[in-house]
């Protein structure tokens, strides 16, 4: 638990930047946080860090994607634990489960519905999805 915390006070605390990859003549990369502005470059933006912010300048932008991130790290815990939850995905739920023993699956119009059956000694379990987001589960 402590480390999705500190990943998100780090993301909260520093300053959000954006870095430039510039190519010079000959071919070589340098990374850097001002415009490509040497003659013969060729430069692009990357995003090195998302912005993060409380949402108050931005529309609710930041608000959605802290709200993002703690959800990524609730999904995260779970994972760790061998536990699973609603709106996780196929490869969270194997992360958390292991592959399951077998699984059914309907295809139509509405989408994609599978059920993940996981046999455990003499009783199963089973995970239900819909367009490869976990939906329920039954024991």
């Amino acid at each position: 638990m402590k480390w999705p915390l500190i990943a998100l006070a780090t993301v909260l605390c520093c300053p959000a930047w954006a870095a430039y990859k510039c190519k010079d003549e000959s071919g070589k990369v340098a990374y850097q946080q001002h415009p490509c502005t040497v003659t013969g470059t060729v430069g692009n933006q990357i995003n090195a860090a998302p912005a993060i912010t409380t949402g108050s300048e931005d529309n609710g932008d930041g608000q959605a994607r802290l709200e993002a991130i703690k959800d990524f790290n609730r999904k995260f815990d779970a994972v760790a634990n061998q536990k699973i939850m609603r709106g996780m995905t196929k490869d969270q739920v194997t992360r958390s489960w292991g592959a399951p023993t077998s699984i059914n699956r309907s295809v139509g119009s509405y989408g994609t519905h599978e059920q993940w059956v996981y046999r455990r000694g003499s009783h199963s379990q089973y995970i239900y999805l819909e367009n490869g987001t976990v939906t329920s589960w039954q024991d």
